[in-house]
């Protein structure tokens, strides 16, 4: 029994003992994490025009998805994406390197790329100042192939998928294309046919779906995916399930006046394009003002904010970053802004309005007196007051709708029905800058 004990010892410490073995096998341990990432490399820097990139920022999807293109060389990435102009590209170092998994890191500063990760509000003018969009610029590569890169953002565990961009396709011509069918598809009110069943939706400030409806149980459901746009329709970042139908896109079909989206799957659904009134549009979109869209009535009191408020700000002088009519992150509807300073601070507010829709082409405005804290601020030390006039800082204001096209407008002009000299077009694409438009 002794021996055997002994002879089990000297297996033991032989077992634990270092060994030539043990460090071939670290070697090729080590051998294989720098293949893995040279095939990786590989294939980034095989497709000859490069990859078109779905990327989400924000880990809840918060702001949809965006197209961006990159092409790679062996250590810099060219980027493109819908949010520049069709042919403006930037140029930056990138890496790849081992980490709990490849990553795949884009390393140097670069404009189309990092707008979506950059802290600083003021550049996207989304977001809160410190966190921006929080986009990823590190990623952990899943999978990677000739066809398609699956990448994971370290940040936000988004899944962003890449995709080989055909080589007879021009990168400006193609994020032409998705900006005109943004455009072309920017509705806000649609019926949702499934299973039978007519559900209500709508498209929310950024590139999200809102589904509302009862499941079997008689709950209420509150169904929201974010989508990034194609040229055909909109993609989901994951399936969309309803009374146990699936769908993961939708593609735009027009019919004489009729527009509606079938899925691409060919699964049985229509998601049918509905116009309502003007004046429900107005209060269900963002619809933004400039100084030039003011009539001679609020130009008066604009001004007055710029030259005795703004500029005289006990901080120092601010300018107005926008402004618009409609609901805000938490749902809170009125006149929404955002003002910057000379350290490129972006300070968001929203002072709060109760409406009445009367017809279908008329609105009457009133301020509650409520706001957020920076509303306030704003409201005492740059004559807010005097913004909000134009709609209403007192009294109730009721205004004439009229439009460019009723059924995707691109302007609402709201005429005051006591007031000749007040008139306001506001404009459904975003506007930075009011006063400078």
């Amino acid at each position: 029994m002794k021996y055997m004990i002994q002879v089990l010892a000297a297996v033991l410490i032989y077992s634990c003992a270092p060994t030539e073995e043990s460090k071939v096998f670290d070697s090729s341990s080590a051998q294989r994490m720098a293949t893995n990432l040279k095939e990786i490399r590989e294939v980034l820097t095989g497709s000859k025009n490069g990859w078109l990139m779905e990327y989400y920022p924000d880990s809840k999807q918060s702001f949809g998805g965006y197209n961006l293109l990159l092409a790679f060389t062996a250590d810099e990435v060219k980027v493109a994406g819908e949010i520049a102009g069709f042919d403006e590209y930037s140029t930056s170092k990138y890496s790849l390197k081992q980490s709990a998994g490849p990553i795949l890191s884009i390393d140097t500063y670069n404009k189309n790329f990092h707008y979506f990760s950059n802290p600083n509000s003021s550049i996207s003018g989304e977001g809160k100042n410190g966190t921006g969009m929080g986009g990823d610029f590190e990623f952990l590569v899943l999978k990677s192939t000739a066809d398609s890169v699956v990448l994971k953002g370290k940040k936000t565990a988004n899944k962003i998928i890449m995709t080989r961009f055909p080589e007879t396709v021009n990168w400006a011509d193609y994020l032409k294309q998705i900006q005109e069918a943004a455009g072309k598809m920017r509705f806000e009110r649609f019926e949702y046919q499934v299973g039978g069943d007519v559900i209500q939706a709508r498209a929310t400030k950024h590139r999200r779906l809102q589904f509302d409806y009862q499941n079997e149980s008689g709950e209420s459901v509150n169904l929201i995916t974010p989508y990034i746009q194609t040229v055909s329709g909109y993609k989901l970042y994951e399936a969309l399930n309803i009374k146990g139908v699936s769908v993961t896109e939708f593609n735009l079909v027009v019919e004489g006046d009729s527009e509606y989206f079938v899925a691409s799957n060919g699964a049985a659904v229509k998601l049918q394009v509905n116009y309502p009134p003007i004046n429900e549009q107005l209060v269900s979109g963002s619809w933004h003002f400039t100084f030039s869209g003011l009539g001679s009535f609020g130009q008066a009191y604009w001004k007055h904010v710029k030259e005795e408020g703004l500029e005289k700000m006990p901080e120092g002088p601010e300018r107005l970053y926008y402004a618009y009519m409609g609901e805000n992150e938490s749902n809170s509807y009125g006149l929404n802004f955002a003002c910057t300073d000379e350290t490129g601070g972006i300070y968001h507010g929203i002072f709060i309005y109760k409406y009445e829709l009367i017809d279908s082409d008329k609105i009457s405005y009133e301020f509650t007196g409520l706001g957020s804290s920076t509303a306030q601020t704003y409201y005492k030390e740059a004559k807010f007051i005097n913004l909000l006039h134009p709609i209403s800082s007192k009294d109730k204001r009721t205004f004439t709708l009229t439009t460019d096209n009723i059924k995707k407008p691109s302007w609402i002009k709201l005429s005051d029905t006591a007031e000749e000299k007040n008139s306001i077009v506001l404009k459904a694409e975003k506007i930075n800058w009011p006063y400078e438009n």
